[in-house]
């Protein structure tokens, strides 16, 4: 099986299970997208995103400006600007602060 036919099977299951859990077919649809992401992960490994380019990334998809950013941190928005532009380290705290504010997990800062 190839990987257009896995995604089209994906796509019908997905259909079929409706969200589901007890559905007859919702093992062999999750089983299913696990062995896509593993192949995916596989031949399309993906680089880790460094912390500031993430923290970019989120800012730009909240619309968020730094000013605002650095008054939710309690910091100034040059310190802001700093991180944005990878000049400084991403503490622990400020992992959990970012965290909380873009709803995301702090892995996701870890690079």
């Amino acid at each position: 099986m190839n990987l257009a036919h896995a995604l089209e099977a994906v796509d019908d299951l997905r259909r079929l299970v409706n969200g589901d859990t007890a559905h007859p077919l919702a093992g062999i649809y999750a089983a299913l997208i696990d062995r896509i992401a593993t192949y995916e992960d596989a031949t399309y490994p993906t680089p880790p995103t460094p912390p500031h380019v993430m923290l970019a990334h989120l800012l730009e998809a909240r619309e968020m400006s730094q000013t605002a950013l650095a008054e939710r941190l309690g910091l100034n928005q040059s310190n802001v600007s700093r991180l944005v532009n990878g000049e400084t380290t991403f503490t622990t705290d400020l992992i959990k602060q970012l965290s909380q504010i873009f709803g995301v997990r702090g892995e996701v800062f870890l690079g």
